[in-house]
């Protein structure tokens, strides 16, 4: 009775008394924790307005956390954006290997397409983060989009480049401006998309819309790039009347 009556009370105390540090150090998912509630305040408030402070009152845990996972606010940022681009080159490395042929070129880049754009929709802050630290010539984020998304977008163009040698691209394409305009095309449907949601009632987060617009794109860039051995260019002169 003594012995259980000694346990009770040191299980009360354990439960009662403040947690040492080595019993912080290990709690279950506390830097997901910190990451995610980083993320969003650094995207609604900015990296500068955006305190130490805040990060571990929101994520609920000790204002030491972030040091000890991290060592920094500056180093918890940079993490945010290195793991999401990191995520995007190892994709690109595995997605992006020269096309053999016409269907494995539209197969490779429909992946790439759909997977990149997946994780745009999943982590819309994270992106926000990258393009406004990109405009404003962040140090942090212009060194890692030198060591990462700009190498996707280089592997993107040396992909194409590699169809072309093997003759699935028309000649006169240069492979540097079709990448650019998938690019753009990618980069300008994801900032718009809440317009158009208001104004169209479509959006990138609903899977059918997604899957036919990535359809799309990919019909409309693959027709004005590759080769045929009917060219578009002949069919619509053979269409339009000639003048006598």
């Amino acid at each position: 009775m003594q012995r259980k009556g000694r346990q009770s009370q040191s299980a009360k105390k354990k439960r009662g008394r403040k947690k040492t540090s080595r019993e912080f150090r290990h709690p279950n998912h506390t830097p997901d924790r910190i990451i995610s509630v980083a993320t969003r305040l650094f995207a609604s408030k900015g990296y500068e307005s955006t305190s130490v402070k805040d990060i571990c009152s929101n994520a609920q845990v000790n204002i030491a956390a972030i040091h000890y996972h991290f060592g920094s606010k500056g180093n918890l940022y940079r993490h945010i954006i290195e793991q999401f681009a990191t995520e995007r080159l190892d994709f690109a490395k595995r997605v992006l290997q020269p096309p053999g042929n016409a269907d494995e070129l539209k197969v490779r880049l429909e992946i790439f397409l759909r997977q990149t754009l997946e994780a745009f929709i999943k982590q819309p802050d994270v992106i926000l983060l990258i393009q406004r630290g990109i405009e404003m010539f962040d140090a942090i984020s212009i060194d890692i989009f030198r060591k990462t998304i700009l190498r996707v977008f280089e592997m993107l163009v040396q992909f194409l480049v590699q169809a072309k040698k093997r003759g699935l691209l028309s000649p006169d394409v240069d492979p540097f401006f079709a990448a650019g305009l998938i690019r753009s095309q990618f980069l300008h449907q994801t900032r718009i998309d809440k317009v158009v949601k208001k104004y169209f009632g479509y959006t990138l987060s609903d899977e059918k819309y997604r899957d036919h617009w990535i359809q799309q794109t990919l019909a409309l860039f693959l027709n004005g790039i590759m080769k045929h051995h009917d060219r578009i260019d002949e069919k619509i002169s053979k269409l339009t009347p000639h003048k006598t």
